[in-house]
């Protein structure tokens, strides 16, 4: 079962932001149109870091809390569907994923909105300070990203 604390959620909205949650190595997003139709993701590091480069993130799709499906993923600061992937690339759950990506990069238009389900993007945790929901990361774990800070987040 997938974790997410609806009382936690929060809007983001800033590119850099956005960003910094998608590459934190857990984060849970929710993608929702003006008609009100949405799909949650998890952007995830690699279980096995070695084997890949630092900036590789696995994009699933959560499917009823419980399930996650593998959508593609994120390498040198480009999504990109694998041989793995489940869906094919005009299936709307890949557009969703592009999307995302494109609003962590100034090249979407707002009309849809993305939140963080109340985990930290990094060690996902339930988020309860008020503070710390802006940007979906927790006090301790925003240090250790600072600490680490990776260039193609910037």
């Amino acid at each position: 079962m997938i974790k997410m604390y609806p009382e936690s959620r929060y809007q983001l909205t800033d590119p850099s932001v956005i960003r910094q949650y998608l590459y934190a190595g857990k984060g849970i997003v929710t993608l929702e149109s003006p008609s009100g139709k949405s799909h949650t993701y998890l952007f995830q590091k690699p279980r096995d870091e070695s084997t890949f480069p630092e900036d590789v993130r696995f994009v699933y799709a959560v499917h009823d809390n419980e399930k996650l499906f593998y959508i593609g993923m994120i390498e040198d600061g480009d999504f990109r569907l694998t041989r793995h992937s489940r869906f094919l690339p005009d299936n709307e759950i890949v557009k969703g994923a592009r999307y995302i990506w494109d609003m962590a990069h100034h090249r979407k238009d707002g009309r849809m909105k993305l939140y963080h389900e109340g985990v930290c993007g990094r060690c996902g945790r339930q988020l309860t300070q008020h503070k710390v929901l802006e940007t979906g990361i927790g006090r301790r774990c925003q240090g250790i990203i600072n600490d680490n800070k990776f260039s193609y987040m910037g």
